[in-house]
């Protein structure tokens, strides 16, 4: 689709730069392991657009899990769709994760290889919850 992030084009990616607002919220390591995950496992382009999300958020955004998962997700929804490059793990993935190939597609196509074999191995474990949650898993499994 016209304005979609390419995922073959390289991009610098900002360093992850959170700033935690309190005590409680900066000895959380979830915002931190999330920024690294999308920085190393999805393409430049996305690893960009999600990780300057992350930088963006303040204070108690950045404690909430669904603020950075929602940054991974805008972006990975901003990926060119790339069906031969995906296309075999959503077919591998349809049944377990209850995932239409064409969701699939548009959800991991932002992915890096390796960010790809960690969805893999969480298809390969069941799918329970589903295939976004194996992309919140994303340097987990």
């Amino acid at each position: 689709p016209a304005g979609c992030l390419s995922v073959a084009q390289p991009a610098p990616v900002p360093a992850c730069a959170l700033r935690a607002a309190d005590a409680i919220c900066s000895a959380s390591t979830l915002p931190a392991l999330r920024c690294h995950a999308y920085a190393t496992l999805l393409v430049p382009t996305v690893a960009a657009s999600a990780v300057a999300c992350m930088n963006r958020l303040t204070g108690t955004q950045l404690c909430d899990p669904l603020q950075s998962s929602t940054c991974g997700h805008v972006a990975l929804s901003e990926a060119c769709p790339d069906p031969e490059t995906v296309g075999p793990l959503c077919q591998i993935a349809a049944a377990p994760c209850k995932s239409s190939q064409a969701d699939c597609v548009a959800l991991l196509s932002g992915l890096t290889a390796d960010g790809q074999d960690s969805v893999a191995r969480c298809v390969a474990s069941g799918c329970a919850a589903g295939l976004y949650a194996c992309v919140e898993g994303l340097g987990t499994y």
